[in-house]
């Protein structure tokens, strides 16, 4: 199981350029997430890999917004989830290796 921690939430990206334009995000090709929320965690199931990954709670509704809204911008999910649209770019940015979401 690998986790996404939520203390990255809590920090600025490092060295990683934020895109000054626009780009959306959706959820990957094949991902078919599975998510189940406990006590501010979410779990979720990568369908492809097999694979279930511990991750914060903005990880796991970022996916769940995805999921419901289809692809959508950093700055559309920032609004949706009252959060900074820098923060949204890191966790998704951490979300992105383990095959669950992509820009699109």
């Amino acid at each position: 199981m690998t986790q996404v921690s939520a203390a990255m939430a809590d920090r600025a990206p490092a060295g990683r350029p934020i895109p000054s334009a626009p780009s959306q995000w959706r959820i990957a090709p094949g991902a078919a997430p599975i998510w189940r929320q406990w006590d501010g965690e979410y779990l979720l199931h990568h369908a492809l890999s097999n694979d279930t990954h511990r991750v914060s709670t903005l990880a796991g509704l970022l996916v769940e917004q995805l999921l419901a809204a289809g692809p959508r911008s950093l700055e559309q999910l920032g609004e949706a989830l009252d959060a900074d649209p820098d923060l949204v770019f890191e966790v998704l940015s951490a979300l992105e290796p383990l095959d669950f979401v992509c820009r699109c």
